[in-house]
């Protein structure tokens, strides 16, 4: 990801998950394998990519299917603790990530 990939004003949240992509080039974030552990829902590697996520589709008004389910998933989660039998919103996460066309 480059600065010139993003929104301007996306650039501080694009900054964020930058630095825990140059974190996670030597160790594994909190066991997982990924970068960006999708399914650890409120860690500080989740906030950040959601918010550079969040950033994203507000400037540039796409992907707002992806991110009303998100947001309809998560606000399940966080109320009665589950959403369509699953505690996290991983896939819903993933598909506006993919949606926005970050791979991390």
């Amino acid at each position: 990801m480059d600065d010139h990939q993003v929104h301007p004003k996306c650039v501080k949240q694009l900054k964020a998950v930058s630095k825990i992509l140059a974190n996670a080039k030597s160790k594994s974030i909190q066991g997982y394998k990924y970068p960006v552990p999708l399914e650890a829902c409120g860690s500080k590697e989740n906030n950040a990519l959601l918010a550079l996520l969040r950033c994203e589709t507000k400037h540039r008004v796409t992907c707002q299917l992806q991110q009303k389910l998100y947001d309809t998933c998560h606000a399940s989660v966080m109320g009665v603790g589950t959403y369509e039998n699953k505690s996290n919103c991983s896939s819903q996460l993933a598909a506006l990530r993919d949606c926005v066309k970050f791979k991390v």
